[in-house]
C-alpha cells in the first residue's frame, strides 16, 4: 500500500542531503565543542561556520542567533527569559489561536501575577490591528504573535503588526517556526525583537530549534551551566543537529519558488475536487497570498473528524484533526473555537508535502469521497 503523508505541518522528513551533513558528527567527530582539543575545537568551530551562514540567509547578525533544543524552548526563553530581564512590566498580548508553546507559556506566566490580554481575531484568524493598538500600555512587557498559524494556515500581516508594536516601543516576539518552511525571511527588514525557529518543520532533525534575539534586546537565560550559546542557553551542543539545521534551512533557502507554487497547486486541486462532490467548509484565509502554502483546514458536515481521520488511515493518508501537540487529547481545537467555525467536530487538517505529486491528487479525493460516505452510511 502506498503511503500518502498529507500531515508535513506536524513534522517532515530528514532530507537525504541533511543526514548525509549529519552523519560525520555522529562518528567520528564526536568531540565536545567545549573541550580544548582538536577534536573539540574543530566541531566549535563547525558550529560557528554553520551559524554564521544561518545568519547570513536571515539577514542578521551571527551573535543574534541562539540553538536550543526545539522551537518550544525557544519561545520559552522569548517570553520568559525577556520578562525576567524587564520585571517592570506585568502584561503580555497574544491571541487566543497561538502554538500551544506561547499559549502554555502564557498560562505559566499569568500563574506568575502577570495579566494577559487575547486580541480579537476574525473567522479567518487575522489580528483586529485596532484591537492591539488599543491594548497596547505603558504595562505591556511584550506582545508574542504566531506569523503563520500551525492549523489553519492564517498568515498575519507581520509589517502591520511589527509598525505597531514598535511605535509604542514594545519588544515583539514572533513564532516564524511554520513560516520559515514555506517563505525567506530577512531579519534586517523585519523590526522584530525576538524570533523563534525549528528544525524539524523544514527537513530538519527533531530536538533542535532557535532564537533570533536583536542585539538591543535584553533576555536572562533559564537554563544555566556550562555558558553556551554565547551564556543564554548553556548544555552542550548538539553539533549533528545544529549541522543539519544549517544543512536544511539551506536546502529551503535554494527551493522556496518552486516549492511554494507546487504546494499551493496541490492545495487549490485538491479542494476543488472535494468541495464538487462533499458539503464542507474551509477554514482559515481563501485566499492563497494570506494561506501557507499546501495547508487546508477543512470542515467536513456530519462526520467526526477522529473518525475521518481513522479511516484515511486504513488507507495509508495521514492526516490530522489539530496540530501535533495536541494529539493525546480529543476535542475542538481551540482555533476552530476561537475562530467560531460553523463545523467544529469534523475538521480535518492537510498538509501536503513535496513528496506528493500532482497526479496523486485524484486518488487522494476519491479516498477521500469513498471514506467520507463510508461513515455516512454507517
Amino acid at each position: 500500500m502506498k503511503i500518502f503523508d498529507l500531515d508535513h505541518a506536524a513534522t517532515t522528513s530528514i532530507d537525504k542531503q541533511v543526514t548525509e551533513a549529519m552523519l560525520p558528527y555522529l562518528f567520528d567527530s564526536y568531540g565536545n565543542p567545549s573541550s580544548m582539543h582538536a577534536l573539540g575545537m574543530q566541531n566549535k568551530k563547525d558550529i560557528n561556520t554553520a551559524k554564521k551562514h544561518m545568519a547570513h540567509l536571515l539577514n542578521c547578525d551571527f551573535n543574534e542567533l541562539i540553538f536550543t533544543g526545539s522551537g518550544t524552548e525557544a519561545t520559552n526563553l522569548a517570553i520568559k527569559g525577556y520578562a525576567l530581564s524587564h520585571l517592570d512590566k506585568k502584561e503580555i498580548i497574544t491571541t487566543p489561536i497561538e502554538h500551544a508553546a506561547t499559549l502554555n507559556t502564557c498560562l505559566f506566566m499569568e500563574q506568575m501575577g502577570y495579566t494577559i490580554h487575547y486580541l480579537k481575531i476574525d473567522k479567518q484568524g487575522f489580528i483586529d490591528l485596532n484591537d492591539l493598538e488599543e491594548k497596547l500600555n505603558q504595562q505591556t512587557l511584550m506582545v508574542s504573535i504566531l506569523w503563520a498559524n500551525n492549523e489553519i494556515g492564517t498568515i498575519q500581516d507581520l509589517a502591520k503588526i511589527a509598525q505597531i508594536v514598535s511605535s509604542k516601543q514594545v519588544c515583539l516576539h514572533v513564532d516564524a517556526i511554520q513560516m520559515v518552511a514555506h517563505y525567506p525571511i530577512d531579519l534586517s527588514a523585519l523590526n522584530v525583537d525576538l524570533m523563534s525557529f525549528s528544525a524539524h518543520k523544514c527537513h530538519g532533525p527533531k530536538g533542535t530549534g532557535m532564537l533570533y534575539k536583536k542585539m538591543t534586546t535584553q533576555i536572562t537565560p533559564l537554563i544555566h551551566g556550562g555558558g553556551q550559546e554565547f551564556h543564554y542557553r548553556s548544555g552542550t551542543e548538539a553539533v549533528a543537529n545544529i549541522i543539519g539545521f544549517e544543512k536544511a534551512l539551506t536546502l529551503q533557502y535554494e527551493s522556496y519558488s518552486t516549492k511554494q507554487s507546487h504546494l499551493k497547486s496541490l492545495a487549490e486541486l485538491f479542494y476543488q475536487g472535494i468541495k464538487k462532490a462533499i458539503p464542507c467548509h474551509l477554514n482559515g484565509p481563501e485566499s492563497n497570498e494570506t494561506r501557507l502554502p499546501g495547508l487546508l483546514s477543512i470542515g467536513f458536515f456530519n462526520v467526526s473528524g477522529l473518525s475521518l481521520q481513522y479511516k484515511l488511515n486504513q488507507k495509508g493518508i495521514y492526516v490530522s484533526t489539530g496540530s501535533a501537540c495536541h494529539s493525546n487529547e480529543i476535542g475542538i481545537s481551540h482555533v476552530i473555537q476561537a475562530i467560531d467555525a460553523p463545523i467544529s467536530n469534523g475538521v480535518i487538517r492537510i498538509s501536503f508535502g513535496t513528496d506528493t505529486q500532482i497526479e496523486d491528487i485524484p486518488y487522494l479525493v476519491e479516498s477521500f469521497i469513498e471514506c467520507y460516505l463510508a461513515l455516512q452510511e454507517d
